[in-house]
């Protein structure tokens, strides 16, 4: 595991991942603009609000929200892969053997976790879209609004321990002094 980890955290597949992932997100925005706001991208709504959706953009909105689900299906591959990487080149260099590290290496994974149930929801209630799973909805709402607030978090994360790294070099810098 740490030698896959490692990789990532090489430039070259830095580069790569964080390229990919760019050129998907302008993909997508421009291939996948829609008159309506995909449910994947709308914090707290109610299982009302998704059925009036779901239904006003009728079949072929729906397709296309299908479609933007294995969008982000990649996104997520390719944002994982990248904050991994750099989040392991950034803070292994802290401390060695910390389990701290670990953890924030490893918690992009989390976010990652959280998205791929909430499409996989998404999905169900769309290819479902005859039946109101109510409970269903509230669910992927719930994970949804989730995601909403740990996804900033979690892409800050690199530069607040980036910061952390500059400190603590310049302490080791004024000890030393």
């Amino acid at each position: 595991m740490k030698a896959f980890v490692t990789r990532l955290s090489s430039t070259k597949s830095l580069c790569l991942t964080f390229g990919m992932f760019l050129l998907l997100c302008c993909l997508c925005n421009t291939f996948f603009q829609c008159e309506f706001t995909y449910l994947t991208q709308t914090f707290g709504y109610s299982s009302t609000h998704a059925f009036s959706l779901l239904e006003s953009i009728g079949s072929s909105g729906r397709q296309s929200h299908l479609l933007i689900l294995i969008a982000d299906f990649a996104m997520i591959i390719l944002y994982s892969a990248f904050l991994v990487g750099l989040q392991y080149r950034i803070s292994s260099k802290i401390t060695q053997n910390c389990h701290t590290i670990t953890l924030l290496t490893f918690l992009p994974l989390l976010l990652s976790f959280i998205q791929f149930i909430e499409i996989l929801l998404t999905a169900i209630l769309i290819l479902d879209y005859g039946h109101k799973h109510i409970n269903l909805a509230h669910s992927t709402s719930l994970l949804t609004s989730i995601k909403c607030v740990m996804t900033p978090v979690i892409f800050l994360l690199p530069c607040i321990c980036f910061g952390a790294k500059i400190l603590l070099s310049n302490k080791k810098r004024i000890h030393r002094a």
